[in-house]
Order: structure tokens, then sequence, then C-alpha cells
């Protein structure tokens, strides 16, 4: 008999997070397609006060966005209607940053695929999102995503600023980092 742990908190107490996030920042180190990135809407670009924007909130990998428009990244990431305006979140476009550094294992937090919003399995004892929430952010198509912890931020680079229907191109072989 399979016995499913119902919630986030539940399935990360059975998993050596340490080990598992030093893989990650392992598989971010080799670059390419592995290499973390963060996705704006093209109207909301990252900023910071020294100018060198700064990452935060969720991330992916590169290899989920290329060859797609801010559209089909909606749907791969799980983005939705945004509860402010109610138009959809990449509807300006979508500006792409890379990280300028992979975050360390103390900066993030596992957060499974984004067909789980929040790390979460939608038929979780502890999922309840606003409507609002659900409708920003529903299941994505599966990328896998992290998140950044609180108070954490994380130099990153706009590689691409793309209107709404533009297709992502970058050369991925070219993204490595230097050790």
């Amino acid at each position: 008999m399979i016995h499913t742990i119902r919630n986030r908190e539940g399935r990360l107490a059975a998993l050596d997070v340490k080990r598992a996030k030093a893989g990650i920042v392992a598989m971010w180190q080799r670059g390419a397609g592995d290499t973390p990135v963060k996705v704006t809407a093209r109207d909301r670009p990252l900023k910071d006060a020294t100018g060198i924007p700064q990452a935060s909130g969720y991330i992916s990998t590169i290899k989920f966005l290329v060859g797609r428009t801010p559209r089909e990244m909606e749907d791969v990431l799980g983005l939705g209607v945004n509860k402010y305006n109610g138009r959809r979140v990449l509807d300006s476009g979508a500006n792409i940053y890379i990280l300028t550094r992979p975050p360390r294992i103390d900066e993030f937090e596992l957060r499974g695929h984004t067909h789980m919003p929040d790390g979460r399995f939608t038929n979780d004892t502890d999922y309840a999102p606003k409507p609002e929430d659900a409708r920003m952010y529903p299941p994505g198509l599966g990328a896998p995503q992290w998140q950044i912890s609180p108070n954490v931020t994380v130099p990153a680079r706009l590689i691409a600023s793309l209107s709404a229907g533009e297709m992502l191109r970058y050369p991925l072989p070219t993204l490595a980092y230097r050790h």
C-alpha cells in the first residue's frame, strides 16, 4: 500500500534537504540549460538602488523558457491572471534575467515543480489559497521551481526583454559560471 504525505512540510521532513540543495547548487553551477533564471513582467523590471538587478521570489531554469513566448512561459511557470489589474501576468511581455551566481544552500527553499503552486499539491491538506491567488498562480506544466529565501536577493543580469508574442532565443551552451 502506498501512503502519500499530504503536505509540503511532511514531504520535506522525509528528505535530506541539505543534500538535495547541494545537488541543486551543483546542477546550477554546470550552467547551460540549468542556469537559474527569474522571469518578470516586461513592465515590472527588477530594481535595486545600486543599479544591479536583484532577484527574489521564485526562480526556475532557462531550458524551460528557451523557444517559448511569454504566453507559453506563463503556462510552464504557472502564471495566470494578475489579481491587481485583471490582465494575464505576462501580457506586457517578459523580462528574463539570469542569476549572476547560483543561490547558496542557505539562500533558497525547495518548491518542487510548477504543477504544484507554492510547492504544494492542490489536494494538500494545507493548500487553501485565496481565489485571486489561485487565478494568479495556477498549476503550471511542471518546470522545476525554487524560492529565494525571504530577505535574500541574488544579483541578476537582464538577458532578454520580450514583447508578448516574441520567442526567447538564447544559445544555452554559452551560459556558464566562472569559478
